[in-house]
């Protein structure tokens, strides 16, 4: 599985969003070809994260904006609140991170039973080293 993402994986360059993903290492956000954002859909599908295999324009992502599907809308609160990512609020740690990390602890739990190693290093690396990124930022 995600065998284009292996290219990623080395390199050092970070792109990190408001709530601490790591965009450059984000299966969704690295696909370039139908095959590509097919693979990660199926696997989107599997981890419970869509209830259908979505298309490559369903699946297409650009980074961090207002139109994205981010459940928690962090874009638009962080613009709300006048900062580039959540833990420069004054709110931080708010009810939205708060149940954005419980999320993101039970998906990786359920990544973690579904994946080999590698893989699971590409999603780790991506959605699930949040609180440690987001003091990066």
């Amino acid at each position: 599985m995600f065998e284009f993402m292996k290219k990623y994986m080395e390199s050092p360059e970070e792109i990190l969003s408001v709530c601490g993903d790591d965009c450059s290492v984000c299966p969704r956000y690295r696909a370039s070809t139908d095959e590509e954002y097919r693979e990660v859909a199926e696997f989107w599908y599997r981890v419970g994260w869509r209830d259908h295999i979505a298309t490559r324009e369903e699946m297409e992502c650009h980074g961090c904006s207002i139109d994205n599907n981010c459940r928690y809308k962090l874009m638009q609160c962080t613009m709300d609140h006048g900062v580039k990512a959540c833990n420069k609020c004054t709110d931080y740690p708010c009810e939205k991170i708060q149940d954005m990390h419980a999320s993101s602890d039970q998906k990786e739990a359920e990544c973690r039973a579904m994946m080999d190693d590698e893989d699971f290093a590409v999603m780790k690396r991506a959605f699930y080293c949040k609180r440690e990124l987001l003091e990066k930022l």
